[in-house]
């Protein structure tokens, strides 16, 4: 069991202003993070001509990223228990810019892809580690609203990302698209050294002889087999050699590591956390809930274009209803958690995403633009309350020292969530095509509206499931709570 590092934070009550403080490095940190997700794909065309890459390859400026931020995910919350979240910080942001610089630098391709890997890790720590950041320093009562306001953050980043990245790209190309993190990173760093109390965490020598380094290897092998195999699945086909290769090699990799945590005596994740029914059950939700977070957000605009004939800055703009609702109603849910138990949110919020789910597999074959609108609606409810509020469950289960573990592992099963939502809505929304689905691939345009209506509701009834096992699972962590 890990030392309890940040006794800082258990020793003194901290004032309003280092509170605000420490939730802004908090909060621009996922704010950076979400941003840098997005903002490159707009400039992907510009570097295949740059550097002469087809499009398949040019994909691999994406995946590079992804790869590496989701597969250090556990590594970065071990390491962050051991050596102080204010020096993971600091770290953080010095090495996402000093990469960022070499990202826009960068002569020849496969250099660019590295150097996004290397990125990569940087966002690895920045965004595994936000939510132990506030579950180390606020109080129980003031975490609901502190993640309230990080879920504006985070929204923006998510719904900014692709605008900033055109703007800087028409402005500066697609080198101005890495350089601008640079400043931006560097004053991160300086305000996290300054903002966050410095508990003493071990010494590099220490971590050094006790870090688990085997565990580490499995588990980032395991990871990135998995982010691969589903990442390719749309273009290779689920019966790939590649795709079924790599996710047989990811799950050898995860027993074998669960087997290794269990016999090793400085395991890279305390294994007991899983045995921690509320914690659990909290994860489960998270995973079911981000399925259909990402199914969805990558489904409506091709049911707006294709679908109802809009153009794409029309479905732009409808789509906006959705973050800028979920904006308010985020940190709204936060706030109500200080007098309704968050996992009671949870679960409602989860009722909602299910009724929206159903509703919308219902009505969407009405040719109406209304039905849009109103799911969108809900799902701003659903996730404006889920999110802010399962943080909140999961990060209240943390043992103290173990914030970073608790928080990485969250966050790296909320990424599993996306990938394999991303994956499974593509999948029953190609199985609803029927004989179209053989040219899914390449454009929606020539398939007749009532196989594209087929697909459509074929997804969203898989989304109505995966909330209801959502639902289930919150209430569930409820019970496990009153247990």
């Amino acid at each position: 069991m890990p030392q309890q590092l940040e006794m800082e934070a258990d020793s003194k009550a901290f004032s309003k202003g280092q509170l605000r403080w420490i939730l802004f490095c908090a909060a621009f940190a996922s704010f950076m993070v979400n941003v840098n997700t997005y903002i490159v794909n707009i400039s992907l065309p510009e570097i295949s001509n740059y550097f002469a890459v087809s499009t398949g390859q040019v994909t691999f400026v994406v995946q590079a990223f992804q790869l590496s931020t989701t597969g250090l995910l556990l590594i970065v919350g071990r390491v962050g228990d051991s050596f102080g979240l204010r020096r993971m910080f600091v770290v953080g942001f010095v090495f996402f810019a000093l990469a960022s610089l070499l990202c826009g630098l960068c002569p020849f391709f496969y250099l660019l892809v590295g150097m996004r890997f290397v990125q990569g890790i940087a966002a690895s720590i920045l965004y595994a580690l936000t939510p132990a950041l506030i579950a180390a320093y606020y109080p129980a009562e003031e975490r609901g609203p502190a993640f309230g306001i990080m879920a504006i953050f985070t929204a923006l980043g998510m719904t900014v990302g692709t605008s900033i990245g055109g703007i800087i790209n028409a402005w500066f190309s697609w080198q101005g698209v890495f350089l601008v993190n640079v400043p931006f990173a560097l004053i991160g760093a300086l305000v996290c050294w300054r903002a966050i109390p410095g508990a003493a965490g071990k010494g590099l020598k220490e971590i050094r002889k006790q870090f688990d380094y085997n565990g580490a290897l499995i588990s980032m092998m395991a990871l990135m087999a998995f982010v691969a195999a589903l990442g390719n699945s749309d273009e290779l086909g689920w019966t790939s050699p590649v795709v079924l290769g790599g996710l047989m090699a990811s799950l050898i990799l995860a027993v074998w590591f669960v087997i290794h945590e269990r016999r090793t005596q400085e395991p890279l994740l305390d294994l007991e956390l899983l045995s921690r029914p509320e914690l659990s059950y909290g994860n489960a939700a998270s995973i079911l809930a981000y399925m259909f977070m990402s199914g969805t957000n990558f489904l409506i605009p091709f049911y707006m274009t294709n679908f109802l004939g809009y153009s794409s800055a029309e479905a732009g703009l409808v789509f906006m209803t959705y973050p800028l609702l979920y904006m308010v109603i985020g940190p709204a849910a936060g706030f109500l958690s200080k007098r309704v138990d968050s996992r009671l949110i949870c679960t409602v919020s989860m009722g909602i995403g299910s009724t929206a789910a159903l509703f919308f597999a219902l009505t969407l074959g009405l040719h109406e633009s209304w039905p849009v609108v109103v799911f969108l609606v809900m799902q701003a409810f659903t996730f404006g309350g889920f999110t802010t509020s399962n943080n909140n469950v999961v990060m209240s289960m943390a043992p103290p020292g173990q914030e970073g573990q608790v928080a990485a592992l969250y966050r790296m099963l909320m990424r599993i969530g996306l990938i394999v939502g991303l994956a499974l809505f593509e999948l029953v929304f190609s199985l609803g095509l029927g004989d179209y689905a053989d040219g899914y691939s390449h454009s929606l345009t020539a398939i007749p509206d009532d196989f594209l209506a087929r697909g459509f509701e074929y997804a969203y009834i898989a989304g109505f499931v995966c909330c209801i096992a959502a639902l289930v699972c919150s209430r569930l962590a409820s019970s496990a709570r009153k247990a």
